[in-house]
């Protein structure tokens, strides 16, 4: 997954808009910034994940997995495709325009606490893996209940924001239906947080989530996905894009060849633009051994 955001608290919005210049942030900026009232929310960038999986297909109800994301950090190769975007539907720059293209910065206040990144973390950051197990069931003809748990293990860099630092913990519970070629899903997803190593008293104990999914099959090998989903905000408190909840839409086509599925995804952000990534390109390819067909409905 490869994502860019730009996102910014209102006193950061203030300050660039006075400052006039389209430019990096320098020390006296940031400065200038921790002077402000109130939170502060300013982060620059785009990350690349490249999430390895291995999953063990136990029979046709259960499945485990574990998840390990190695993380790339750099500027923004995307920000003049986002531009052009903007200006060809006349939407606003969003304070694009006040900052330079193709960086990578951070500065963030909150409950007490400040990270401050004026460069991308170098080299590869292993981030936290995931361990999983999940159950699926037919209850109806071609309809499946699918419950998963899941725990995520503090190991990355919490000084660099890769990691948390904290265990944290994970249920979901997915309706599927198949309608012939196409699919019908619906999931609710509910974490249970760790105290974060930095920031430990700005993220709630509790969050949750949900998405709706509706995929539509061309043929017996190709899908397009089309997904929605909400998220409420992990911030205990706070104003602007601490305290609004996440809006996501994707739109995605899979393919399979054998035991092999290649996906490819868009999401954008919509409703609350300032606390998600502006725009993300997933590319995915999943292999399953022989007798685990990857089209079957609950893989």
């Amino acid at each position: 997954t490869h994502a860019n955001s730009f996102v910014k608290s209102e006193n950061v919005k203030n300050y660039l808009r006075a400052r006039g210049q389209p430019r990096t942030l320098t020390a006296q900026d940031v400065q200038a910034l921790l002077a402000t009232p109130g939170d502060v929310l300013y982060f620059d960038g785009e990350i690349t994940a490249l999430d390895l999986t291995a999953r063990y297909v136990h029979d046709r109800h259960w499945t485990g997995y574990v998840n390990l994301p190695l993380l790339f950090y750099g500027g923004g190769i995307l920000d003049d495709a986002i531009d052009g975007f903007h200006q060809a539907f006349g939407f606003t720059s969003a304070e694009r325009d006040l900052v330079a293209d193709n960086e990578y910065q951070a500065v963030i206040r909150h409950s007490g606490d400040t990270l401050v990144l004026l460069d991308a973390p170098s080299g590869v950051q292993v981030g936290d893996p995931v361990l999983g197990v999940r159950f699926a069931s037919e209850f109806a003809n071609e309809a499946f209940a699918i419950i998963e748990g899941a725990v995520k293990l503090p190991v990355g860099d919490a000084d660099n924001y890769v990691s948390s630092g904290a265990v944290d913990y994970g249920l979901q519970l997915t309706l599927q239906k198949q309608l012939g070629r196409h699919g019908l899903y619906l999931s609710v997803a509910h974490q249970w947080l760790g105290e974060a190593k930095r920031f430990p008293n700005a993220f709630r104990s509790q969050a949750s989530e949900a998405s709706v999914a509706y995929e539509f099959g061309f043929t017996r090998h190709t899908a397009t996905v089309l997904q929605t989903s909400w998220s409420k905000t992990a911030f205990k408190t706070g104003s602007g894009p601490f305290a609004t909840d996440e809006l996501l839409a994707s739109l995605g086509v899979r393919h399979w060849r054998g035991n092999v599925a290649y996906d490819f995804s868009i999401t954008r952000n919509y409703g609350n633009y300032e606390n998600t990534q502006d725009i993300a390109a997933t590319l995915g390819v999943s292999w399953l051994l022989p007798g685990n067909p990857v089209n079957h409905p609950i893989n």
